[in-house]
């Protein structure tokens, strides 16, 4: 039996994926902050962290989900929507 995901637990794991993609202290990620504006992320970023994001939490994001993300917050609700649902 796997063990229940958290929002608290969503939320910190995204912000590493984030957070490594971008070579940033997850602490440093703000989850509001506009992923292109703040941290330069190209379509090569989004595609890596959305694939990262599916390994870690065992989902599947389509790509029109996925060229809809542009916060952290939006990776979270995804997976949140997901794993929840």
């Amino acid at each position: 039996m796997s063990t229940p995901i958290h929002q608290g637990s969503i939320e910190e794991r995204v912000k590493k994926i984030v957070g490594d993609q971008f070579c940033r202290a997850p602490a440093e990620i703000n989850q509001t902050a506009s992923l292109v504006l703040e941290y330069g992320m190209t379509d090569i970023d989004l595609i890596e962290i959305t694939m990262s994001t599916e390994d870690e939490f065992g989902i599947e994001i389509d790509d029109d989900t996925m060229y809809g993300i542009k916060t952290i917050q939006d990776v979270i609700d995804v997976v949140t929507q997901k794993v929840v649902a």
